[in-house]
């Protein structure tokens, strides 16, 4: 089932490919209630990037809203959940927006 989470996902220019990735493999294996438990290692090499770009990656997840964060378990492991939805992501860049509305008011 896609959630509006995901719709905004696919048109949010803001992620990394290392996010990307991680996302579209968390996708199948968290849902949006049951709280599971993931080591970053795992994560990683689960999707072929470093852990030092998992960690980023998740960072930037939580920090958009696409994954939500339930604290810390056991040995540091992250509890997470995906979200339902999310703002809507801008489909351009805002400095990508500024040079369009440039161009209208010239052209």
């Amino acid at each position: 089932m896609t959630c509006p989470a995901e719709l905004t996902f696919r048109r949010d220019r803001r992620l990394t490919p290392s996010a990307i990735r991680l996302y579209n493999y968390l996708s199948t294996a968290l849902d949006h209630c049951e709280v599971r438990e993931w080591k970053v290692y795992a994560m990683a090499e689960a999707v072929g990037i470093s852990e030092k770009s998992a960690v980023a990656a998740v960072r930037q997840l939580l920090a958009l809203g696409y994954l939500i964060g339930h604290g810390r378990a056991v040995r540091n492991v992250h509890s997470l959940t995906l979200a339902w939805s999310v703002a809507d992501a801008p489909v351009n860049p805002p400095e990508k927006l500024t040079a369009i509305q440039s161009a209208k008011r010239t052209g």
